[in-house]
């Protein structure tokens, strides 16, 4: 290619253009829209995008909306566009692909991934370019061809009114004719060695497909609609654990059984496969249990050639460990939920802004709010006046990274108050992309009502905060 390929890469989230628009290895021309309107207005441009990388869960405008525009507009009807979305959430797979998707990547993604589909739907794009250049081309040519026959057979027509014109006529007519069938020969035979580049050209983007199936994090293989075998990678023989002479047994169905036997239930996967198999154009999703414990989730998607389904291609991942942590995950968020219900201390939650995020029951029942009635309220309220402006004070510090423990007094709803040791340190939400987020900083506070004996004057004084007049 003499230019650069245009690559639009379209996100709500800048960090996430980013992060792709780096994984990205090659001469391209990357631009980045951060709504699906911004993306939509760029097609107005007279210089369109090779190919767009599309999120599907964005605010406003979501990547389903956007992709209906693209493909109604017949300026935009023939962009590529791979669908970015996030592991573990919920993917309409079979939606995306009928709206017109052409593949689709699923974050966090492998930079060798990304890159290989890039560049496959950007060669496949500019090869189907360069075949439709090549038809119209030679429909024009044999058009003309046509057309300069036609001219032709009239002039023979005028020639027979003229007797004794007609051997003259007829012989140069015929030199005429066989001169056009030698220029239409040779640009058959030009024609046939363009198409034999174009098919070469083809294998060698099948030979890529072949690469990035084999390095790929999945188990993929891909069989005919009689099931016969096509292609696999060596994870699909290692998470299966099937032994090294599988491909070579002759029948497709013995192949097959030897996976049936190591799926928990045996009836329903085979039901789903020949469904699967009768319906060549249907793309699914399945999560299915292996009777060693571990968790599959499979993906299946025709295996097409030009516009024709031949096959299958079933790529499968090991979800077990995901499975495993996410009910882990599940079982320690209740625990602990349940012992701060049942905790006689009071634990908060503070946002960056000093509202109150959280608080336990005890915190509620204590200080006489409702739930509601203290979700948002700021930190300075849950304290007397006169300790207001060193809790401002305090809580800078603390967003700032220091810890603090100190006994304060907290203010009721009924205006008494409750003398607490209080202890308080921040905590940030952190990413891939950039570490410590500051936009997701909160800060943790754990009171502890202080039952103590009677002070002195002297004690009383050092309690309390410095102008404090009695």
């Amino acid at each position: 290619m003499n230019r650069k390929s245009k690559i639009l890469i379209v996100d709500d989230e800048p960090d996430n253009i980013r992060i792709l628009a780096e994984s990205l290895i090659g001469d391209y021309k990357l631009i980045g829209a951060t709504s699906g309107q911004e993306a939509l207005e760029c097609m107005e441009k007279e210089s369109l995008p090779d190919l767009i990388l599309l999120d599907i869960m964005m605010r406003g405008m979501n990547g389903y909306e956007v992709i209906k525009k693209l493909k109604a507009n017949p300026k935009t009807i023939d962009i590529p566009v791979i669908f970015i979305t996030a592991m573990g959430r919920e993917l309409n797979e079979v939606r995306g692909f009928e709206l017109g998707a052409v593949d689709y990547v699923i974050k966090p993604f492998s930079p060798a991934a990304i890159n290989a589909r890039v560049r496959i739907h950007l060669d496949l794009k500019y090869y189907r370019e360069h075949l439709e250049r090549l038809v119209h081309e030679r429909t024009e040519k044999i058009a003309e061809s046509n057309k300069r026959l036609r001219n032709e057979i009239l002039k023979r027509k005028e020639s027979e009114a003229c007797l004794e014109e007609v051997v003259s006529q007829r012989t140069l007519e015929l030199q005429n004719a066989l001169g056009e069938v030698k220029a239409v020969n040779d640009q058959l035979r030009k024609e046939i060695a363009e198409r034999n580049e174009a098919e070469e050209k083809i294998k060698k983007a099948y030979s890529l497909l072949s690469s990035t199936i084999e390095s790929t994090a999945e188990a993929i293989v891909v069989v005919d609609k009689y099931q016969n075998l096509i292609t696999f990678n060596k994870k699909f023989i290692e998470m299966w654990r099937l032994p090294e002479e599988w491909a070579k047994i002759p029948k497709s169905r013995e192949r097959f059984m030897l996976m049936v036997k190591q799926v928990k239930d045996p009836a329903t996967f085979i039901n789903r496969v020949r469904e699967l198999t009768d319906n060549l154009e249907t793309e699914a999703y399945e999560v299915f249990a292996m009777q060693d414990g571990r968790t599959f989730e499979c993906y299946a998607r025709p295996y097409r050639v030009g516009d024709k389904s031949l096959g299958r291609v079933y790529s499968y991942l090991d979800i077990t460990e995901s499975e495993k942590s996410l009910i882990s995950l599940r079982e320690d968020k209740a625990c602990l939920e349940m012992l701060l219900h049942l905790s006689e201390d009071f634990f908060f939650i503070f946002d960056a802004g000093g509202y109150v995020r959280y608080a336990n029951q005890e915190v509620i029942r204590r200080l006489g709010y409702s739930e509601a009635e203290l979700k948002g309220k700021h930190i300075v309220e849950l304290h007397p006046p006169d300790w207001r402006g060193k809790i401002l004070a305090d809580f800078e510090g603390i967003l700032s990274g220091e810890k603090k423990v100190w006994n304060i007094p907290l203010l009721t709803r009924d205006g008494s108050r409750i003398s607490v040791e209080s202890a308080m340190a921040p905590r940030y939400a952190h990413s891939r992309a950039q570490g410590r987020n500051k936009k997701g900083q909160v800060v943790f506070g754990v009171s502890r009502p202080v039952r103590e004996s009677p002070k002195t004057e002297e004690q009383i004084q050092a309690s309390e905060p410095s102008g404090v007049q009695k």
